[in-house]
């Protein structure tokens, strides 16, 4: 809320995202899911823009998660969440983007 400059704490994750998840990206589901307040809690933070935000959370397995605010301002929208590895996470997204945390 404090890093996007959003009304709402609370972070959605609309239908459409959840259909899209399940085809591209398999591997996660309910368990990986219910990690996402641990995440937002104790991942590392990554600013990509004024609008979006990429965590990166390990815990055994190495997630990539990013969120959005809407326009207005009004809330937090998961766009993403899949496994990756540390070699593509410090090349896709730790050298790339701005660490906030």
């Amino acid at each position: 809320m404090k890093i996007l400059g959003t009304q709402n704490q609370s972070v959605w994750l609309s239908a459409g995202t959840v259909t899209q998840h399940l085809s591209k990206h398999p591997e996660i589901g309910i368990p990986e899911y219910r990690l996402i307040p641990e995440i937002v809690d104790s991942g590392e933070i990554y600013s990509k823009g004024a609008d979006r935000i990429i965590y990166l959370w390990k815990n055994g397995k190495l997630y990539r998660t990013a969120l959005k605010k809407t326009k207005g301002d009004q809330g937090n929208y998961m766009l993403t969440m899949f496994q990756t590895t540390e070699k593509v996470a410090e090349r896709n997204v730790r050298i790339k983007y701005e660490r906030i945390r």
